[in-house]
């Protein structure tokens, strides 16, 4: 992963490994031949072995990394872990959900962060507030699927609404595996910082051939929210479905 001189959350050096995927997870599973996939910008796929799971990116410093960043993850903890071990059914409620928003949009940050193709898509503003409130920036979306065999994915998408839409938006897409559990994060903002100050963000509706296997968590706040889905994602749409948005047909209420 790519390496960034200033951490992704204070202006404190990039000097510290962020674990893709939380040390707990890969101390639950133990030792064994993971098979390791990356694929680059131009197309191509790196394939390596390793006997751990603990591939790391350096985008955050030390203090950040262990000392908030790491609460967020142990207070996740106790909500994925038995989602992203087993499907058995699990109820979510709103504190859930938002502990699984927080993890969610932090791995975002450091995703968006290990690119070097191009800017930051969530502004500094953004990433000092959320370091120091935890609160998620207005825009972000959050969908929970499921996947039947457990599998790793870090995925960070952008793209940009096309001219003919009211209105130009652009999106980072952020879909994330951990075992059985996969968490996918849409943040989008007007690229007028106009229409950004005056107009709520956009909103995305996912169509509705996902809805089966793909629920809606954020904005759409219920007393709790069940998972798994009704169905199982194969690993053969996990691509699809982390760029899912490519391609956006954009939902958006105004107001909303």
């Amino acid at each position: 992963m790519v390496k960034t001189e200033q951490c992704a959350f204070c202006p404190a050096k990039a000097d510290d490994g962020e674990h893709i995927w939380p040390d707990w997870f890969g101390r639950l599973l133990g030792p064994k031949a993971y098979s390791m996939i990356r694929k680059e910008l131009d197309g191509s796929i790196r394939q390596w072995k390793s006997g751990k799971l603990n591939s790391k990116t350096k985008v955050v410093c030390g203090a950040c990394n262990h000392g908030w960043m790491s609460d967020v993850e142990n207070g996740t903890k106790s909500v994925i872990q038995r989602m992203a071990v087993s499907c058995e059914p699990t109820t979510l409620n709103t504190g859930d959900i938002e502990a699984v928003a927080q993890f969610a949009f932090l791995k975002a940050v450091v995703a968006d962060h290990s690119h070097d193709n191009r800017r930051p898509f969530f502004t500094l503003a953004e990433r000092y507030h959320f370091r120091k409130t935890l609160e998620i920036p207005a825009g972000v979306q959050l969908w929970l699927a499921s996947m039947p065999k457990q599998h790793g994915v870090f995925k960070s998408h952008y793209a940009v609404a096309p001219q003919n839409l009211p209105g130009r938006f652009e999106i980072n897409a952020f879909t994330y595996g951990l075992g059985h559990l996969v968490i996918q994060t849409s943040t989008c903002r007007w690229t007028k910082k106009l229409n950004r100050r005056f107009a709520p963000p956009p909103h995305l509706t996912q169509a509705s051939e996902w809805n089966p296997i793909s629920i809606v968590a954020l904005p759409v706040m219920r007393d709790s929210i069940s998972w798994p889905p009704s169905g199982h994602m194969g690993l053969e749409l996990i691509d699809e479905y982390a760029q899912r948005w490519k391609n956006v047909v954009p939902g958006w209420i105004e107001g909303h």
